[in-house]
């Protein structure tokens, strides 16, 4: 998931390296107009994008280099763990965030301890990461959702679902937010007349979102209308052909209409997107059920 990324200071200018040489980010730091270059470590996200890089583990070194001069760098520190992350490097990613977090505090260095102790598998640790920068930055909108998905994985939709709805509090046009929170309304129970408001409200600000039209078929299938829930399926798929829910979902539907030839035609569309998906050989048996009753 891509990061906010901390603004640099108003006053400080970034000179731009004259040549399209690789330049070591040590010297790019250097390069920097500033009373101390290091605030500058920021700036590799935008000349050498690190989440990206096609070589992270030069970036990772680059950034080690540049950290023996600026041991102290809060950012350094900071981008250090995030080129950690990225390579799923959790523990020294952790404590790269940590280092972070001891000389300064700020909503993106809390989240980044906390994402790397869930990647770690410390459940609880990162939710009350998560919980206490929600209650130290209530203006951050990215630690609400990531408190929300820290429930998730703890598998507490309760929980999720309350943080989402102050995070839909205090920002109220977020699609993002709120494509999340009538899809975890869904999983929670909501009744779905609740759900199908959620998803009403959630399209006002997401009209292409092919997740809300997967939902809404997925609301109408639990209401028997079979119908209108493939038309919600297609619909997804208008949007985007390669939206496996939306494929999952709609070869059943069609199965279940007795549309048998529709339903081997999207089936085999998710072969090809998901060749290894799990749930393709109970459909496959379904459909050569169905196919040979129909063949009786």
């Amino acid at each position: 998931r891509a990061r906010p990324q901390p603004q640099l200071p108003a006053a400080a200018t970034v000179r731009k390296p004259a040549t399209q040489q690789p330049v070591r980010f040590i010297e790019f730091l250097q390069g920097t107009q500033s009373p101390a270059p290091e605030v500058h470590a920021i700036a590799v996200a935008k000349y050498f994008d690190i989440r990206r890089a096609p070589n992270r583990r030069q970036a990772q070194r680059e950034l080690q280099d540049a950290l023996k001069q600026y041991p102290n760098s809060p950012i350094l520190h900071f981008w250090h763990g995030v080129t950690l992350e990225s390579m799923r490097q959790w523990k020294p990613a952790l404590e790269a965030y940590q280092r972070a977090a001891e000389h300064h505090s700020d909503p993106l260095t809390l989240n980044g301890v906390g994402a790397a102790q869930r990647g770690l598998g410390l459940l609880k640790e990162a939710t009350t990461t998560f919980r206490d920068s929600v209650t130290r930055y209530p203006d951050f909108l990215l630690t609400h959702s990531e408190l929300a998905e820290a429930y998730v994985t703890a598998g507490n939709l309760p929980a999720a679902v309350k943080a989402l709805d102050q995070s839909l509090k205090l920002f109220p046009f977020q699609p993002d937010t709120s494509v999340r929170r009538a899809h975890l309304g869904f999983l929670a129970g909501d009744p779905i007349s609740d759900v199908r408001d959620r998803i009403a409200e959630a399209m006002q600000l997401e009209p292409d979102s092919p997740s809300l039209y997967w939902l809404l078929g997925q609301c109408l299938e639990n209401e028997g209308e079979t119908d209108r829930s493939i038309r919600a399926y297609e619909t997804a798929l208008e949007i985007d052909p390669r939206f496996v829910a939306a494929l999952l979902s709609l070869g059943p539907a069609l199965l279940q209409a007795g549309r048998i030839d529709e339903a081997e035609k999207r089936l085999n569309q998710l072969r090809v997107v998901a060749p290894n998906h799990p749930m393709l050989p109970s459909a496959d048996s379904e459909l050569q059920r169905l196919r040979s009753k129909r063949n009786e």
